[in-house]
């Protein structure tokens, strides 16, 4: 399998040790690529497709395809069983899962282990529960609590919250700032302890992945913490189109702010541990910690003023984070396309799929390494263990 590298600004074209595969112009992956998605993106303009992915070209591969169908079939079971409340938290995860998969899309060199990356998003889906739970708490306590749903849990109160009037200074200090300051370095914490490991330092994209996953975690479960009344009861009375800007509110908006703030964080965290600087990481600083604060207190703020100025908040809200980590990406990528270096001296070795300096053997296996590896070439060729 091949690993190629190219000069500073040159596209990286690669072909990663997992068995994917990597080309400019209509690319596919382990999965393979669905032909109407491949056809759709031969319309799509360059431009528009290198601002949706300005490093690498995401394809729609078969685990979105399961998650989709998967995720719609459990979603029509639910409301078959008259089920709505499972329905809804089903489809709330969707589009979490969706930015999760995607985010391993960008992974440069070895992929991170899917029992890895589901553990910790739990534990993000942890700190989303006792988080939800909290808010929630304090929000039917001091501010309004009619409505059914746990609205503290995720915002989008609408009349219920208008009829609560303007919230009180408990809410905003509480549900505003402090506690989703605890819930940022709680999705942060699990996958910065996972970094004392050597494996989970060598890359940049490690990070956006690991703190990505967790907050996609966090997502799901406040959303679950949000919808829980309907598990067992009927949910508000209240007519079409608040439901529906409910729905896009909850399942759409807000879990894209939320993962991708979180997986900015994560590029922040690990930029700066390879290069304490300020300047390194006050761009995924200012983009995580600010959609995540700007989150909750346009949820309070706008509450009252109806669902259509908070959807609107949130639409916004989710592009100007999608404009901020599209660049973090970019950043991330680029350092580490450096990682490996362009003069021979790293390389990813076929056995472990670690990056180590070139030489006889592995520093992190103590496998042979293959000849090839010192002829300090910029594009190299590895073989499977045992081959030439």
């Amino acid at each position: 399998e091949q690993v190629a590298h190219s000069s500073a600004g040159d596209r990286l074209v690669h072909e990663t040790v997992l068995g994917d595969s990597a080309r400019t112009g209509g690319r596919t992956d382990q999965d393979g690529e669905a032909p109407l998605a491949a056809e759709l993106r031969q319309h799509v303009p360059e431009s528009v497709q290198r601002f949706l992915a300005p490093s690498l070209t995401f394809h729609w591969t078969t685990k979105h395809r399961l998650v989709v169908v998967g995720g719609g079939l459990l979603v029509l079971l639910a409301l078959l069983a008259n089920s709505a409340g499972t329905a809804l938290v089903v489809a709330s995860g969707i589009v979490v899962i969706l930015l999760a998969l995607t985010l391993l899309q960008q992974d440069l060199f070895e992929r991170e282990s899917p029992a890895l990356i589901m553990a910790v998003g739990v534990i993000g889906g942890v700190i989303g529960i006792v988080i939800g739970t909290v808010n929630s708490w304090l929000t039917s306590s001091d501010w309004f609590d009619s409505g059914t749903l746990n609205y503290g849990a995720a915002g989008f109160g609408g009349r219920f919250a208008d009829l609560g009037g303007a919230a009180p200074l408990s809410v905003w200090l509480l549900n505003g700032l402090i506690l989703p300051l605890i819930a940022i370095a709680g999705i942060a914490a699990a996958p910065v302890a996972l970094r004392r490991l050597p494996q989970f330092r060598n890359e940049v994209m490690d990070g956006v992945i690991l703190v990505g996953s967790s907050a996609a975690g966090y997502a799901i479960s406040t959303a679950l913490v949000y919808w829980s009344p309907m598990l067992g009861n009927r949910g508000p009375q209240t007519d079409v189109s608040d439901w529906t800007l409910t729905l896009i509110g909850v399942v759409i908006l807000r879990p894209v702010v939320i993962t991708l703030a979180g997986a900015m964080l994560g590029a922040g965290i690990w930029r700066y541990m390879v290069t304490p600087s300020i300047a390194r990481i006050l761009l995924p600083a200012v983009g995580s910690v600010g959609a995540f604060l700007l989150l909750a207190f346009g949820s309070i703020q706008l509450q009252p003023a109806g669902l259509w100025a908070e959807v609107i908040w949130t639409l916004l809200l989710s592009a100007a984070t999608f404009a901020v980590y599209r660049v973090v990406l970019k950043g991330a990528i680029t350092e580490d396309r450096k990682a490996m270096g362009s003069d021979g001296g790293r390389m990813v070795c076929p056995s472990c799929q670690q990056i180590t300096p070139a030489g006889a053997f592995c520093a992190n296996c103590g496998e042979p390494l293959p000849e090839a590896a010192g002829t300090g070439k910029a594009s190299r060729t590895t073989s499977a263990p045992g081959g030439t």
